[in-house]
């Protein structure tokens, strides 16, 4: 799954990481840039103190550098070199550092000298610097000047090493490379802290969404604190429960007036099958099928007030009267009628309820709220199987669960569980229930303040608990 936070996380700190990128190779260049220039600079400063050290007495070039420029020359592994030839090419100085090598003959003009990058003869990377000029006359004034005679034109090269200008490059890189890692972890955890921050409302969004279920659909979300770019996902939102809100009253509304015209039609087929039993006039067959006629009609009119209560429920116009019950004795009121069903399917049945415990409730409702749980534990229990009624008071809080094994449900079946109707497929041809049982019973809890809860606990056992503030 995609997740926005990351996307988020990932855009934000690749554009940071890349702006800083950018800033870093602006920098770096820069500086060599400057260095570059600091270097030639130098480099032809030298130059032109070895070309101004360079003269021509009667017809012969002689070059007399002076003793601290000299010893720059002058050692066997200086990073300083140079070569001073005449017009043929041949050497008429050289520094003591460059030995029996030559360096390369390029030259442009001391207006405009040649610049360029080469090996030394130490093997090290330097830049070097060349021109051709005429040396002057011993004893006269002025430029050197390239107009002199072809014979006194002389070039001079220059080279020194790039070893500091690449060791300071070197370091600068080394710095804005650590800088990155240090932006580029601080940039996570603000980024991070920034993202989760700006998220917080949608978080808050889903939140509420979450909560919503049909009994909270006149509920609206809150669009004042929203962010502008969150509006009107929580306009869509609103208006989405307002129709859900419609449709689902509709169905109520469709669902209790159905239920309350077929009463009618159901009780006088009752009492007609009823009469029909009672003083028989037909054969064997016929009163069979009275008595299936009695049964269907029971059938339908068990579901019919099942729909009526749930509907009278999610209106809200169920009247609750509470009064402080004892859970014990309740318990045991609501299961006898279940004695015998049990036995018949040879249930184990264990009870866990201490005497102390007390609740206040509606006693009406909180007993047909457990009759449908009892029931439902005692019909779908497999044979042999055991059930398990357990209640509990502790840290303020009322518990009562119904554990009983099961050997066809699976984890997924849980959330279909309080939906009315739905039955596993294993018991769709059951005529004893309609599958309203467990939606009433949360109908109930609805009503009463509770929560009720499904749980599988090991693979073949379903609880369902009932959970509501103890009575002090």
């Amino acid at each position: 799954m995609k997740s926005i936070q990351m996307r988020l996380m990932a855009g934000l700190l690749g554009s940071s990481l890349l702006v800083f990128g950018i800033g870093a190779a602006v920098i770096h260049f820069a500086t060599r840039a400057l260095l570059f220039r600091e270097f030639d600079a130098t480099l032809r400063a030298k130059a032109m103190a070895l070309a101004a050290a360079t003269d021509v007495n009667r017809g012969v070039v002689e070059f007399d550098l002076a003793d601290e420029l000299l010893q720059e020359f002058s050692r066997p592994h200086s990073a300083e070199y140079f070569q001073l030839t005449d017009a043929n090419g041949r050497t008429l100085a050289r520094s003591a550092s460059l030995g029996t090598n030559d360096l390369a003959r390029l030259f442009g003009t001391m207006n405009s000298p040649r610049l360029w990058n080469l090996n030394l003869p130490d093997g090290h990377r330097g830049r070097a610097i060349g021109f051709q000029f005429a040396p002057e006359e011993s004893g006269t004034n002025g430029p050197p000047s390239t107009a002199a005679a072809p014979n006194r034109i002389v070039t001079l090269v220059v080279a020194r090493s790039l070893r500091d200008v690449t060791h300071t490059l070197g370091a600068l890189t080394s710095a804005l490379l650590l800088a990155a890692a240090v932006v580029a972890m601080g940039m996570i955890v603000i980024i991070r802290l920034v993202v989760r921050r700006g998220l917080i409302p949608l978080g808050d969004v889903a939140d509420r969404a979450a909560r919503i279920d049909a009994s909270s659909l006149g509920q609206r979300f809150d669009t004042e604190p929203l962010p502008a770019e969150l509006l009107p996902i929580g306009h869509r939102l609103n208006d989405l429960l307002a129709r859900l809100e419609q449709s689902f009253e509709r169905e109520r509304r469709f669902t209790a007036d159905a239920a309350h015209e077929l009463r009618t039609p159901i009780a006088e087929l009752r009492s007609l099958a009823e009469v029909a039993l009672k003083w028989p006039e037909g054969n064997e067959t016929t009163m069979q099928a009275f008595h299936d006629t009695l049964e269907i009609a029971r059938k339908m009119e068990t579901i019919a007030t099942g729909l009526l209560t749930l509907a009278r429920c999610e209106a809200g116009k169920q009247t609750v009267s509470r009064e402080t019950i004892h859970i014990k004795k309740l318990v045991d009121t609501v299961w006898q009628p279940l004695v015998g069903q049990a036995g018949r399917r040879q249930l184990r049945v264990a009870f866990d309820l201490p005497s102390e415990i007390r609740l206040t409730t509606d006693r009406a409702l909180f007993g047909l709220l457990l009759a449908n749980l009892f029931s439902n534990a005692v019909e779908y229990t497999p044979v042999a199987g055991e059930v398990c009624i357990r209640a509990e008071q502790r840290d303020g809080l009322f518990t009562l669960s119904v554990a009983n094994t099961v050997d066809d449900l699976g984890p997924d079946d849980l959330p279909h569980l309080f939906q009315r109707f739905w039955r596993k497929e294993a018991s769709r041809t059951s005529s004893e229930h309609a599958g309203l049982g467990l939606a009433l019973a949360r109908a109930f809890a609805g009503l009463l303040g509770m929560k009720i809860r499904a749980e599988l606990v090991l693979p073949d056992t379903l609880v369902l608990s009932l959970e509501a503030p103890a009575t002090s």
